[in-house]
């Protein structure tokens, strides 16, 4: 039930991971590495997770600090942008590229 909650990839093969051990599918991190695709260090960071904080820190998910905010007045920037064009304009693929590139533009 878990498994189809997750959005991520790489929450699904967490939890995979914990599936196969719990079966006994899976005996050592070796087998882990090898069905998963994953160096041996991620496997034993994932392992270490879950034994000292449990499924939630196993599952939980970290974003950089400049991921979140790393456009703050994106919405307002792009009000004004789009102010200044037709709405033939905006509605094309062209127009979308430009103002794409305005505000990417406008925040460095």
């Amino acid at each position: 039930m878990r498994l189809k909650a997750q959005r991520s990839a790489s929450g699904k093969e967490r939890l995979q991971m914990l599936y196969w051990l719990k079966n006994g599918e899976v005996n050592t991190c070796k087998e882990l590495v090898k069905r998963l695709n994953r160096g041996h260090a991620t496997i034993t960071r994932w392992l270490k997770k879950y034994k000292e904080g449990g499924l939630g820190a196993l599952l939980e998910v970290k974003y950089a600090p400049w991921v979140r905010n790393n456009f703050p007045n994106a919405s307002d920037r792009l009000r004004k942008i789009l102010q200044q064009f037709t709405p033939d304009f905006t509605a094309s693929l062209i127009g979308w590229e430009f103002i794409t590139a305005a505000i990417l533009s406008s925040s460095s």
